[in-house]
Parts: structure tokens; sequence; C-alpha cells
């Protein structure tokens, strides 16, 4: 089982839909039920043999968990070009940040004057 099929197969082992794993993974529509049709069928059993075991928030903790591993470099892109696009904005941001603290501002937690 190759990288992407691991991926298909833990997915729909979360109960997601072809289509949305095809979107995660980029993959073309229709591609993954040609190529990873028993990878897919695989992950929908072992959803169904232990899918009592996960309550609702965990399975969507790890669909974005899978998400992200699948899409990291696009992830990492889109901030990056949201840094540029806002630069001065973080540096007048951090600018403040350190007057206030300079000036006594931020105390330390229990510390009470």
């Amino acid at each position: 089982m190759d990288e992407t099929g691991k991926k298909v197969f833990n997915m729909a082992g979360l109960g997601a839909s072809p289509r949305e794993i095809e979107i995660a993974l980029g993959l073309p529509a229709y591609h993954i039920h040609m190529s990873y049709h028993r990878e897919l069928m695989d992950g929908y059993s072992k959803a169904e043999s232990v899918g009592c075991l996960m309550s609702t928030e965990e399975k969507r903790l790890e669909k974005y968990r899978m998400y992200c591993e699948a899409n990291k470099e696009k992830i990492r892109e889109r901030k990056r070009r949201y840094y540029e696009t806002h630069k001065e904005e973080f540096r007048e941001r951090k600018r403040r940040y350190l007057e206030r603290k300079k000036q006594g501002e931020f105390l330390i937690k229990g510390a009470r004057t």
C-alpha cells in the first residue's frame, strides 16, 4: 500500500466520503474509486467495526489532522502569502507589544502591586 493508499484508508476509517477524501488529497474526481477502491472499502469496514469507539469530536479532530498532513505545503504557502501581504501590520503589532512591555504594562501572574 503506497502513501496515498494509507491516507485513503485512514480517512475512510474516519468516515469521510470519497469526495471529501479526493478533495483533501488533491485527487481528480472519481479517481479514488478507480485506483484506491480496496483501501477505501477496507477503511469503511474498519470504521464500521470500531466506529462506536470514537466520539464525534475525536473523529473531527482526526479528520483535521489528516487534512493538515495531506496539505502541509498548501497551508504553509497560504500562511507565507498572508504574512507577506500583512507584513507592516505584524511589525506594528510587535512594536506596540515591545513598547508596552518596556513600560511595564504586563504584570506577572500572582504578583500584585
